[in-house]
C-alpha cells in the first residue's frame, strides 16, 4: 500500500516537472504556405505570430483573419499533442486510461 503511495508521489513530481518543462518548449505551425507562422508553447500559450508582408498587402482582412485562425488552431493542436505525449511519458504508463494528470 505504501509503495503505491510512493509511486503516486513520484508520478506527481514527474508530472509537475514536465508541466514546468512544457513552458520552455514550443511548436511552430503555419498556414497559407508559411504566410502566417505561429509559435505556441508546450503549455498552450501563443508566443508569437508572424505574417508575411505580401499577405498584408492583399488588403483582404477576412482572408487574413481566416489564415491566422488556421495557423493558431494548428499550433494549439500541436502543443496539445506535445503536452499529452510528455505527460504520458512522465506518468510512466502507471495511470489508468482516460486519467489526465
Amino acid at each position: 500500500m505504501f509503495d503505491m503511495f510512493g509511486k503516486l508521489g513520484e508520478i506527481k513530481e514527474r508530472v509537475e516537472a514536465t508541466k514546468e518543462h512544457l513552458k520552455t518548449v514550443s511548436v511552430t505551425a503555419e498556414a497559407e504556405g508559411g504566410a502566417v507562422r505561429v509559435e505556441v508553447s508546450g503549455d498552450r500559450k501563443v508566443r508569437n505570430i508572424s505574417i508575411k508582408p505580401e499577405l498584408l498587402a492583399e488588403g483582404d482582412a477576412e482572408h487574413l483573419e481566416d489564415v491566422i485562425l488556421i495557423a493558431v488552431n494548428r499550433g494549439l493542436e500541436q502543443a496539445q499533442a506535445l503536452e499529452a505525449a510528455e505527460l504520458k511519458e512522465a506518468a510512466g504508463g502507471l495511470l489508468p486510461p482516460g486519467f489526465n494528470p
